[in-house]
């Protein structure tokens, strides 16, 4: 019998005062090239664009006025923690909105020695300006083809279109027909984004990295629509219907292995790749009189609405799945050993839940293979026990072990059951074989002769004996 897939389980909950503990401030170069600098922690701290409390993290622009092109004081931090898997539920009741931004939350990977999309961009949250649907893309190098996932079949949003009205299923960013580091985008329902979605408290989002399932799956609910799993932690994707973003990894379509070592990412950038090109179409009055660059920089009293707050930021993970206690010695090795040479895991160590997890299920099968060695000694003690008292002929003969100290008890109840109910007067003590042999008699026994040719005979209720000449 294999092992059943486990359910998602919390490995941690991020919204708290020592949020910003679990990042690094990004302070590089903007590498989308938005109107942008970034700050160090300090610096967000001291001119009060990040906050986190014990049920709220906020994230925003210095709202200052800017000149000279040095781009908007803004925010990026990217998490210490890498995933090569997971479920990640946010809930946000504001979100950046307004002409000019540009803001996302993405697992990114990326190190010193591997610049990006060598190991892949899962864009969960995106989008630009003041549009009312939210974006959820990859980026890859290499071939990763989406063609062949389905509006309505694998998923209930939409994909982004190209310039000739057919979908951006092709996610590497240097993909031909499509403008440069634009990859494959999906689009949200309608006030996943936007102004409606803070005007109406946000809702929440659930990003699911399963390279074991060869998916990525993303969900959105408006708030106070969030299922009740959810809601208690409990996290059941099946559970949840077709999701608004689905992409396939499949081998043939885009392996699992274009995504690795990834960064939670959240920033909030302006203008820039994205930001410039749709600031046109998104943005038209703005557009006939300032560039994207002017109007950020020159104008903070359009960007007030430009920040994030959450209240709520969970990461959960599949348990390791456990092989029945009765397997071979060491299977669980190496199907953890099989897991890793897929991917779905680099970690060496492990979550401290992992490890908890590990010896409660260690314990677990030890308590059940002793209860199953338990049963199996009662059962076969019931057998023998019924063997004798069906079988009363073995009592006929002087069998100390039957008419020791504790079997003259059994031979009462077997006579009692096979012969006369008088049978029941015999008292609780040992007795010899010359006053069995008389009891046996006077039940309708021949005496001696019982000792070997008494045979059970089965009737309603109670066995029968007769004498055999």
């Amino acid at each position: 019998v294999g092992a059943v897939a486990a359910s998602y389980g919390l490995v941690d909950s991020w919204i708290g005062e020592d949020f910003f503990e679990r990042f690094d401030f990004y302070t590089g170069a903007d590498p989308s090239k938005g109107a942008v600098r970034y700050v160090a922690g300090s610096t967000a701290v001291s001119l009060g664009l990040v906050n986190a409390s014990i049920g709220r993290v906020y994230i925003g622009a210095d709202l200052g006025v800017v000149s000279g092109g040095h781009g908007r004081p803004s925010v990026r931090i990217q998490s210490h923690e890498t995933f090569n898997d997971g479920l990640f539920i946010i809930k946000a009741d504001h979100m950046p909105t307004g002409c000019g931004t540009w803001p996302a939350i993405r697992l990114y990977g990326e190190d010193k020695n591997q610049q990006p999309p060598m190991w892949g961009e899962y864009d969960i949250i995106e989008g630009t300006n003041i549009d009312e649907w939210v974006m959820t893309s990859l980026r890859t190098t290499g071939s990763c083809d989406q063609s062949n996932t389905k509006v309505g079949i694998d998923f209930d949003g939409d994909w982004q279109k190209k310039t000739n009205g057919a979908p951006s299923s092709r996610c590497q960013v240097e993909a031909p027909e499509l403008r440069y580091n634009q990859g494959c985008a999906q689009l949200g329902l309608a006030d996943s984004r936007g102004p409606r979605f803070n005007t109406l408290g946000g809702g929440t989002f659930a990003a699911e990295l399963d390279p074991a399932g060869l998916r990525i799956r993303t969900w959105f609910w408006p708030a106070g629509r969030e299922p009740s799993d959810v809601e208690s932690r409990r996290p059941d994707p099946e559970s949840w219907g077709k999701p608004y973003s689905y992409f396939d990894l499949g081998p043939e379509a885009c392996s699992a292995g274009h995504f690795a070592d990834m960064r939670l990412v959240i920033d909030l950038d302006f203008c820039g790749d994205l930001g410039e090109p749709t600031f046109a179409t998104g943005c038209l009055s703005q557009a006939n009189e300032l560039s994207c660059q002017e109007l950020v920089e020159g104008h903070p009293e359009k960007l007030r609405d430009a920040f994030w707050s959450f209240r709520a930021l969970d990461v959960y993970r599949r348990a390791p799945a456990s092989p029945p206690p009765w397997s071979r010695p060491g299977a669980a090795s190496a199907a953890a050993a099989g897991a890793a040479a897929t991917g779905t895991s680099r970690s060496s160590r492990g979550t401290p839940g992992d490890r908890r997890g590990f010896g409660s299920k260690f314990v677990i099968a030890l308590v059940l293979v002793l209860v199953a060695s338990l049963a199996v000694f009662v059962i076969v003690q019931w057998v023998l026990a019924q063997r004798r008292l069906e079988d009363p002929g073995l009592l006929c003969q002087h069998d100390p072990g039957l008419l020791g100290h504790r079997g003259w008890g059994h031979a009462k109840r077997t006579l009692s059951r096979g012969f006369a109910e008088e049978v029941e007067e015999i008292p609780m003590a040992r007795k010899g074989q010359e006053e069995l042999d008389a009891v046996v008699e006077g039940a309708g026994c021949g005496g001696p002769s019982c000792v070997t040719s008494c045979r059970p005979q089965r009737g309603p209720g109670r066995a029968q004996f007769a004498a055999q000449a």
